[in-house]
């Protein structure tokens, strides 16, 4: 098991890759995303082990880092939730064709580009509901 430095450092250095993601044009974002598969496989990773509020084993150890309530556990709560928000936003924004007037996929080219490339299946909407649906309803749905 990760200690709490090296945990905070991980996910610190999630985070900054996730806000360069979110830190690109439309573009640069969508090209990133389709071409580099670390990019989806992150994402379907994150999706597949984050913590689902039905995972009773992770919810033990969560359990004791809020009972604990140190100095530790705040700086993991906080990066984690950062990093949550960031992959939250990341799939917010492939949920889109269009950012701008002049950023837009037509409809017929974005449902292909999604549909190619398996940027989202029902195992992903059903983990994204999971994790994110109890508290994000408005994005979720």
């Amino acid at each position: 098991m990760l200690e709490v430095e090296e945990l905070l450092q991980y996910v610190r250095s999630l985070i900054r890759d996730t806000q360069y993601l979110l830190s690109l044009d439309f573009v640069a974002f969508w090209a990133t995303t389709i071409k580099c598969p670390p990019v989806i496989n992150f994402l379907d990773s994150f999706l597949l082990h984050f913590r689902k509020e039905s995972d009773l084993t992770k919810l033990v150890v969560l359990d004791q880092m809020e009972s604990q309530q140190t100095d530790d556990s705040i700086k993991v709560k906080t990066a984690v939730s950062t990093l949550m928000q960031n992959v939250l936003h990341i799939f917010f924004r492939l949920s889109l064709n269009q950012e701008t007037s002049t950023d837009y996929f037509t409809p017929p080219f974005y449902c292909k580009l999604v549909y190619t490339n398996f940027v989202f299946d029902m195992a992903k909407f059903i983990d994204l509901s999971s994790i994110y649906g109890s508290k994000n309803h408005g994005v979720i749905t």
